[in-house]
């Protein structure tokens, strides 16, 4: 038996499922007719290796066939997601509409067929359930589901990081591929773990980079545990990659115990870190206030950046370094202040976020101030006419 005469069989064989189960359809036997003869034959004009690949495909969305589960980086549909749907074979307008958009419920109303859920699958099992649907009506349907738009992707970002919580992100290009996800040819495009971190802040600077958590919840329940390392991605140095993110992901940016001050001044140029932090100066300096500086500059960088010390006033040999912890804390070290020190944790450590930092006043300056307090005090006492006409002036 030919193709073209199994395609006839095939299709009377539907027609008489359809005059019952399909009234109402807008499609003629003649169309249904086409769309058999297409399904049977598209795979005979084909060449060797892509008929293997469409054999592969057919097997996988036959009827009754158990879904395989995603993969750990596969892309997961979700609501507002836009999809393209094509059946090979099929006219470009058979579903009346060029893409859909997953409504809230994860369903699709698709001709014949009704409603399908696609909420929570890989765009891979998308093609085998609507194979799977198509199945007793068209023949061998080959089935392609492709990613138009893609939502926006909700985070969690916690640790240390300048600003944790919960952050929406959106691909900036469109053309999503169904594995590792690439937009527009340029990974840099989707999400990342990188990406995620520049919209909380950036890291502190006691960020330990090199065992950075992301946690993810895989379609089938589990949860998937990865440690990224950030430092080696900073370095150029082994497999370590920027990892694409997907809805639902949880960063975790542990505490490091221990930092150099080489590595530390790495990590404040690169782009996961703050542009700058703000830290208090107060006391004797020429501009006292908030001042804005590079991630880990020193405590002399600082007092250089309120203008230095006011001589004669200030006490220029110490300056007391107030830092409040993350657990409630609060340091105050006394440091002595030598501009010929670098940057070291002892006498001219890396400053931190909302760090304040006081210069107090010379012996003599305050012994100045409190004898001209207390000749104010004496003359309201021994003159108090004069001090009584002060109200009035």
């Amino acid at each position: 038996m030919n193709s073209y005469s199994s395609s006839i069989i095939f299709s009377s064989t539907l027609s008489e499922k359809t005059s019952h189960t399909l009234r109402g359809c807008r499609l003629s036997a003649i169309g249904l007719l086409t769309i058999g003869l297409l399904s049977v034959t598209a795979t005979s004009v084909l060449p060797a290796r892509a008929q293997a690949i469409v054999r592969n495909a057919q097997a996988a969305a036959a009827p009754g066939k158990a879904i395989q589960p995603a993969t750990t980086d596969a892309y997961i549909l979700g609501r507002s997601d836009e999809i393209g749907i094509r059946i090979y074979g099929v006219p470009d307008d058979f579903f009346g509409v060029k893409t859909f958009i997953i409504p809230v419920d994860g369903r699709l109303n698709l001709p014949w067929i009704g409603q399908v859920a696609l909420d929570g699958l890989t765009l891979e099992e998308a093609q085998a359930k609507i194979a799977n649907s198509y199945g007793p009506f068209i023949k061998n349907p080959q089935v392609t589901v492709y990613l138009v738009t893609p939502r926006s992707l909700r985070v969690t970002v916690a640790g240390q990081v300048q600003r944790p919580g919960s952050y929406t992100l959106t691909p900036r290009e469109k053309g999503v591929n169904a594995g590792l996800v690439q937009v527009g040819g340029n990974p840099n495009d989707w999400p990342s773990v990188v990406t995620a971190i520049q919209a909380a802040g950036g890291l502190k600077q006691q960020a330990d980079l090199r065992h950075v958590e992301l946690k993810r919840l895989n379609s089938d329940g589990t949860i998937q545990e990865t440690s990224v390392d950030l430092w080696a991605l900073l370095q150029g140095t082994g497999s370590s990659k920027d990892v694409s993110l997907r809805d639902g992901d949880t960063i975790l940016v542990p505490l490091s115990q221990a930092l150099n001050p080489s590595e530390a001044q790495q990590i404040a140029a690169a782009n996961f870190s703050p542009d700058t932090i703000a830290v208090n100066i107060a006391g004797e300096v020429k501009a006292p206030g908030a001042v804005k500086i590079k991630p880990n500059s020193s405590l002399n960088q600082a007092i250089l950046a309120a203008g230095g010390f006011n001589d004669p006033r200030s006490n220029s040999g110490y300056a007391n370094l107030i830092r409040l912890n993350a657990d409630g804390s609060v340091v105050n070290r006394i440091i002595k202040v030598d501009y010929s020190n670098a940057l070291n944790e002892e006498t001219n450590p890396p400053l931190r976020n909302d760090d304040i930092v006081l210069i107090s006043r010379r012996d003599l300056a305050q012994t100045s101030d409190f004898l001209g307090l207390l000749g104010t005090v004496v003359l309201g006492v021994t003159n108090p006419l004069n001090g009584l006409l002060d109200l009035f002036r």
